[in-house]
């Protein structure tokens, strides 16, 4: 069964989003993707759009007509390109656009997002990233205030969290 309305894929460009924009083509879909590259598959719809930055985001919503059938998030950054661009493509400005995107998608529609196997054992390094952001907040409290003997804790930590989550306002 051929859907009504677009699919609208993040991450269509690369890797697991361009294999599944060229089977939705293939079974007849209507395809638009938003990414940062347009795809090599004939026949999908792009529209630039860095999930790293909200003016991006505001700006391919903006340009996206009418609803869409689903919307699957599949585009996302691997860990080696640092902490910070990777939270903020692979989980906040897939929720922004998200949010952003809700009310076009169509009655029984659909929303899928896909998580890569970095996701895996989640529980157990919890703890590794709560020390690497302290680690990260206390080499930035020593930079900023130079000789100065500084106590960071977990509260420092979370201030560089929060200040970082006030890029991406969620209604």
């Amino acid at each position: 069964m051929v859907l009504e309305h677009p699919i609208l894929l993040t991450g269509g460009a690369s890797g697991v989003g361009e294999a599944t924009a060229k089977l939705l083509l293939e079974r007849g879909h209507q395809v638009t993707s938003l990414d940062i590259k347009p795809s090599s598959n004939d026949g999908v719809t792009h529209h630039h759009c860095d999930l790293s930055d909200t003016a991006s985001i505001d700006a391919a919503v903006a340009e996206l007509p009418g609803a869409f059938s689903s919307l699957l998030n599949v585009a996302g950054v691997p860990g080696t390109v640092g902490g910070d661009l990777t939270f903020a493509v692979n989980f906040l400005g897939l929720r922004y656009l998200t949010e952003k995107i809700w009310d076009r998608i169509v009655d029984n529609g659909t929303v899928v997002s896909v998580s890569s196997i970095a996701g895996n054992n989640w529980r157990k390094r919890r703890g590794e990233l709560a020390q690497a952001k302290i680690a990260q907040a206390e080499a930035q409290a020593l930079k900023e205030v130079r000789h100065s003997a500084v106590e960071i804790s977990l509260r420092a930590a979370e201030t560089l969290i929060k200040q970082n989550l006030e890029r991406f306002k969620f209604a």
